[in-house]
């Protein structure tokens, strides 16, 4: 998956799935199912569950 950004179109997700293994991440996170002591630890914990080849990382966490 590919971000909208029409300036950046960087590869944000391998696929689709991985988006939405994310969006369940930050449902978990709002009911406290799963916690992360820093910001940090919750971006290598999802790069390491949500990686692939060719991913622009830091444009995919820009917005957290």
């Amino acid at each position: 998956m590919f971000s909208h950004d029409p300036i950046n179109g960087a590869k944000v997700y391998k696929d689709f799935n991985d988006y939405l293994l994310n969006e369940i991440i930050e449902i978990q996170k709002l009911y406290t199912e799963v916690t992360f002591d820093s910001s940090k630890e919750e971006i290598e914990y999802k790069a390491n569950l949500l990686d692939g080849e060719g991913i622009d990382f830091d444009f995919r966490y820009l917005k957290l």
